[in-house]
């Protein structure tokens, strides 16, 4: 496909951080653990604040109140569209209550991530319907950028269809693929990428941030 040559200082960018999956291996809700003495969400929202001019946080309806008792004013948490039926969901709700040309989305679950990846995964959205990381091979969907109307509509209709599959709701869309070289480039261990699903992750994720 053709690719559109957009002046990305004109774009409005939006972040969404995604906390609305189930924590059964951690043990108790992730996003609200503390790590480096705040909590999971706050962190990974702050990196994303660094490359969006909004920030929306995605979670399970039921929790919304607890969220909002720990996120300041800045922040606007909006319920996933359907609890427990994978990411897809949580994308929609953050895409669907965003205002910007295109959204960066992250996981709850990725302390380490580094906002200069974020913003390099954005610079490269520019143009396409979405720009999704490839890392040790496999598609990152929950570590992107998107262009929010476009990729909407097209996980609207995925997730009417019943296919809740995020990396194939990618089909059909002009995606480009971010190399793993060039993400190496700004963060060599790919820490950004690093999921926390257990308290021993969780652990290890504090060694490295100590050090």
């Amino acid at each position: 496909m053709n690719t559109v040559l957009v002046d990305s200082r004109a774009l409005r960018i939006s972040g969404a951080v995604l906390s609305g999956g189930q924590s059964s291996r951690m043990g108790q809700e992730k996003g609200l653990m503390k790590f480096g003495g705040i909590s999971l969400v706050e962190r990974v929202a702050a990196a994303v604040s660094e490359v969006a001019d909004e920030v929306v946080i995605a979670v399970a309806p039921s929790k919304i109140r607890k969220y909002r008792s720990i996120l300041d004013s800045r922040y606007e948490i909006v319920g996933d569209k359907q609890r427990d039926q994978g990411p897809i969901f949580g994308l929609i709700s953050g895409l669907s209550s965003a205002s910007g040309d295109y959204v960066i989305v992250c996981p709850c679950d990725t302390p380490l991530v580094r906002p200069e990846v974020l913003r390099m995964i954005q610079e490269e959205a520019v143009g396409f319907d979405c720009a999704v990381p490839v890392i040790r091979g496999y598609l990152e969907p929950l570590v992107a950028c998107y262009s929010r109307t476009v990729c909407l509509s097209a996980f609207e209709k995925r997730a009417s269809s019943g296919a809740l599959k995020l990396v194939d709701a990618l089909n059909g869309l002009n995606v480009i693929r971010v190399p793993e070289q060039s993400i190496r480039r700004l963060d060599p261990e790919l820490e950004s990428f690093w999921n926390l699903n257990t308290p021993t992750d969780l652990a290890e994720a504090e060694r490295r941030l100590e050090r």
